[in-house]
């Protein structure tokens, strides 16, 4: 985690900590599914991610502390769990 430059004012015992961003590769991986599954739900709006640049190809990058919110809340969150159904029901659950 990267540091964030102190304030006017604050000590360096109280600055704040970034989560650093990842790219689609190591998100995959800590979700445990193929990276390209990964595009497709975060394009869909399904899982969390922001996207880098404008048009078609964009790149993304993940906070792996939003991916392990999102799998935690999905079994609870309504519409988490419309949008997994959702997503079975296109695939035919052959990813989900």
């Amino acid at each position: 985690m990267m540091p964030v430059p102190a304030a006017a004012g604050e000590t360096s015992g109280s600055r704040a900590v970034l989560e650093p961003f990842v790219d689609a590769a190591v998100a995959a991986e800590f979700m445990s599914m193929p990276r390209r599954r990964l595009l497709d739900l975060v394009r869909r709006g399904i899982i969390p991610g922001y996207p880098l640049g404008q048009g078609r190809r964009r790149t993304w990058r993940f906070r792996l502390s939003d991916l392990s919110n999102y799998v935690l809340s999905a079994g609870t969150h309504p519409q988490a769990r419309d949008k997994i159904r959702l997503a079975v029901s296109r695939d035919g659950g052959r990813h989900v």
